[in-house]
């Protein structure tokens, strides 16, 4: 029996200003084209199922385009009678109970195998038995669940599949989000014929039977430059393979300035840049250790027109020890708003309008910086 695992895809993500030739957000729409990829892949490779290890949506709330999407994707999947279990991640489980959950609506699709109760559950599909422990609403939740987390039937005549959002062990870093779940080590032990992770959004195998599939798409500068895919799996032979696919690239770049001077500073950025292809890319450019004096002469006027083909730049200024640590900057261009930015494309946001929020955090950064 084979398996597409897959994770992280985030759906309704948006991010920056950018609209694309239909009207919709650019990075919206790079969402749903890298979620509607790895469908048509699972149908390539003729898997028995696919599960996806939480975090679906981007919000608790998703719009009607962010469902549609994933209803779409689920509905090609029923067409070749493949099984779509997906557990509940952060992101789209609700902080208080009474909010419900958008996977209920999942629930009348035939083909589809919702885990979101905050409590572990096992299904049988085909050859498989897939246990899920989605993202739990509380501690006490958190505690049984993992407590329930083993196989249905060890060593029988299925092969036992689990399924996990969250952090395992401490080898990791987390995605800096307050609510993310963490797991001991020893739940790699739990006698899994496989496991599969979700919440990290690296690839990233734990064990020989344990693996982090990694998100579909690049969210925060922290992936720049990571490879995005899938895991296919295979029971019977308790393998699998990574499968990469393509998304929008996103690259650093990363200016020595402790001995440079303005001219010097502009001049090896542009260097840089010109032979960077930015076109369509999310860039980043960090300025280390440049004293508050040379950034705020820095000529970041000329810095934009070199990157007008980029999808989206962020000038990142990091400030010389010795002179503290946020700099004040004039033209509208400083280090929080960028930092309050990245932040909001991961944050978990309930009860408003995320895109409303960031914007209008970024609008009020600025125009402090600017006093």
């Amino acid at each position: 029996m084979r398996l597409l695992h897959m994770s992280d895809t985030h759906l309704g993500y948006s991010a920056y200003s950018r609209i694309d030739e239909n009207g919709l957000n650019v990075r919206e729409s790079d969402v749903y084209r890298s979620f509607s990829n790895v469908i048509d892949l699972a149908i390539e490779e003729k898997v028995d199922a696919v599960v996806h290890s939480g975090d679906l949506f981007d919000s608790v709330r998703p719009t009607n385009r962010a469902i549609s999407q994933a209803v779409d994707g689920i509905i090609k999947l029923r067409e070749v009678d493949l099984p779509f279990v997906v557990i509940a991640g952060n992101h789209s489980t609700p902080r208080l109970r009474e909010t419900g959950s958008v996977f209920r609506v999942l629930e009348h699709l035939e083909n589809v195998i919702p885990i979101y109760r905050s409590r572990c559950e096992t299904h049988e599909v085909g050859d498989a038995r897939i246990t899920g422990l989605p993202h739990c609403i509380d501690e006490a939740s958190q505690e049984r669940a993992i407590a329930s987390f083993r196989p249905d039937e060890p060593g029988g005549r299925y092969h036992n599949v689990g399924l996990l959002h969250g952090m395992v062990g401490i080898s990791l870093p987390g995605m800096g989000e307050a609510n993310e779940m963490r797991f001991p080590d020893s739940i790699l032990d739990s006698g899994f014929d496989y496991l599969g992770l979700g919440h990290f959004h690296g690839h990233k195998p734990l064990a020989e039977n344990a693996v982090y599939a990694g998100a579909t798409e690049r969210f925060s500068f922290n992936e720049a430059g990571d490879p995005k895919g899938v895991v296919l799996v295979d029971l019977e032979r308790r393998s699998w393979e990574f499968r990469e696919i393509p998304v929008r690239d996103m690259t650093a770049f990363r200016i020595d300035c402790a001995r440079l001077d303005p001219t010097e500073i502009l001049t090896v950025t542009l260097n840089m840049l010109q032979g960077g292809r930015l076109e369509g890319k999310i860039v980043k450019v960090i300025f280390e250790g440049i004293s508050y004096g040379s950034y705020r002469t820095l000529d970041l006027i000329r810095l934009k027109l070199e990157t007008k083909d980029a999808l989206h730049v962020v000038f990142d200024p990091r400030i010389a020890a010795d002179e503290g640590s946020a700099p004040v900057v004039s033209g509208g261009f400083s280090a929080l708003p960028s930092e309050f930015a990245t932040f909001m494309d991961t944050a978990p946001v309930e009860r408003l309008d995320k895109k409303r929020l960031r914007e209008m955090g970024e609008r009020y950064l600025q125009e402090v910086d600017a006093e």
